[in-house]
C-alpha cells in the first residue's frame, strides 16, 4: 500500500493502529484538520510511552507502531524529519531503552544521527 506522507499519517498509520484513532479524533477536533504529521507521532509517542513499561504485554501493537513509523520515516524527507521532531524527541529518555528493540532500521538510522548531532532537518536524512 503506498501513501503520500500526509496520506500515510491521516489513514494508512490510524488503519495500522486503529488504537489511536479515537485519540486522533479527539485531537483534531479541537484543532481541525490542519494536525500536521508531527503532531501525530507525538500522540503516537505520548500513547506508546506507558506501552513500553511492559512490552512483552503489548508486543503485537508495539510491532505495528514502530514498523508503520518506520514506514513514514522511509518514505519522504518530511516523514523523516516528522519520525525524528514528533516521534523520536517525544520519547522520553528512560524510555529510549525499551524502544531500542522495536525500532526500524530507518528509525534507527535517525536516532543515531539526533543523538551524534548529524542529523540534517533541511533534508530530513541522516548525514554521512
Amino acid at each position: 500500500m503506498s501513501y503520500t506522507t500526509e496520506d500515510y499519517l491521516t489513514k494508512g498509520l490510524l488503519s495500522e493502529i486503529p488504537e489511536m484513532r479515537s485519540r486522533w479524533l479527539s485531537l483534531t477536533e479541537g484543532i481541525g484538520e490542519c494536525a500536521s504529521p508531527a503532531l501525530l507521532l507525538e500522540e503516537l509517542a505520548d500513547y506508546l510511552t506507558p506501552l513500553l513499561a511492559d512490552p512483552s504485554r503489548h508486543a503485537e501493537l508495539l510491532e505495528r507502531a514502530f514498523r508503520a513509523v518506520d514506514v513514514i520515516a522511509m518514505d519522504s524527507d518530511e516523514g523523516a524529519t516528522a519520525v525524528a521532531y514528533g516521534f523520536l524527541d517525544t520519547l522520553p529518555p528512560e524510555v529510549l531503552p525499551a524502544a531500542l528493540g522495536w525500532l526500524g532500521p530507518c528509525t534507527a538510522a535517525i536516532l543515531e544521527s539526533l543523538e551524534d548531532g548529524t542529523f540534517d532537518a533541511g533534508s530530513g536524512l541522516a548525514v554521512e
